[in-house]
């Protein structure tokens, strides 16, 4: 079930050129490309169509260079090929499994914009739903060119692990807000995760609500240095064990902590003592609350809590 959209130029009685689509083809698979992203689904039995075209949104660029691949559902059927100068219809973009289970996604070539999720809850047949993995093969390179800023792995419920170089092509990114919110299985972050975004300046609610969140890498911002904002970053990931104290040592432009680690209930040892470390913040409030088994909770001030 491969489309591609091919161009044909003609005259029309004014003697204006044209430009119109030619019918759809077929194209037999290949996974020869060098940039190439895997989306590891499970496909309920009451649930077997998925749709890529809100988080996949493809052709949407005029730059061709920029926009096109082959998607591979990892069915056996025909993968279906985007790209081009106009954007594709995002109805070409969903498809129906025969059987529940676990399938493979492959999704090659050069991703021009990539889960420009714009509401909290994607709706009920948006492949998020049914995400378990994001992953780069090894030996490959990402394909994701630009991204959304804003709930972009939202309510994925399902996905437990992120390959560590999914955001290697993303350095112009000025924020990346919500990103992992309500990723519920997400059992760890990678230490590199967030190396190529130089420029973000926003992490707020990054992983809000990612309860099964048990470690934070202590060079996870370690390249961030212009962020200004971790407003509920970690919140409320109620099974994180333990906050690196130099977390965000990397970041001396961070003036708002509100609510970042707030009902983070499992944290034992010392929390990062970002009341002495960012003491120019302006906006901490109830940055530790609920962090009471944390070693030195009794030494956090008040309005960090």
């Amino acid at each position: 079930m491969i489309s591609s959209i091919d161009y044909e130029a003609i005259t029309p009685w004014d003697g204006c050129k044209a430009i119109i689509y030619s019918r759809p083809r077929i194209v037999k698979p290949t996974l020869s490309d060098t940039e190439v992203l895997e989306l590891v689904i499970e496909v309920p039995k009451d649930k077997q169509q998925v749709d890529l075209g809100q988080v996949l949104a493809a052709g949407g660029r005029k730059d061709p260079s920029i926009d096109g691949g082959k998607i591979y559902y990892g069915d056996g059927t025909e993968a279906f090929e985007f790209g081009g100068m106009e954007p594709v219809d995002s109805k070409a973009f969903t498809h129906k499994y025969d059987t529940a289970g676990e399938y493979t996604i492959s999704i090659t070539g050069k991703i021009g914009w990539f889960l420009n999720a714009s509401s909290i809850a994607p709706a009920a047949t948006e492949v998020r739903k049914f995400l378990k993995e994001i992953r780069v093969p090894e030996g490959k390179t990402s394909p994701i060119y630009a991204m959304g800023d804003m709930y972009a792995f939202n309510h994925a419920e399902k996905l437990t692990t992120v390959s560590g170089n999914v955001f290697e092509h993303l350095g112009s990114m000025v924020k990346l807000t919500r990103c992992f919110i309500y990723c519920k299985s997400l059992v760890s972050i990678p230490d590199a995760l967030f190396a190529p975004l130089t420029k973000v300046k926003d992490f707020t609610s990054c992983f809000y609500n990612c309860t099964s969140l048990s470690a934070i890498p202590e060079n996870l911002f370690s390249t961030c240095t212009l962020v200004t904002s971790f407003n509920s970053c970690f919140a409320y990931c109620k099974n994180l064990q333990s906050i690196p104290e130099a977390i965000f040592s990397a970041c001396p432009k961070a003036v708002n902590f509100y609510d970042c680690f707030r009902t983070c209930l499992s944290v034992t040892g010392n929390v990062p003592r970002l009341w002495e470390t960012h003491s120019k913040a302006t906006n901490h409030s109830s940055c530790f609350e609920g962090c009471t088994k944390a070693s030195n909770y009794a030494d956090i001030p008040e309005n960090w809590k």
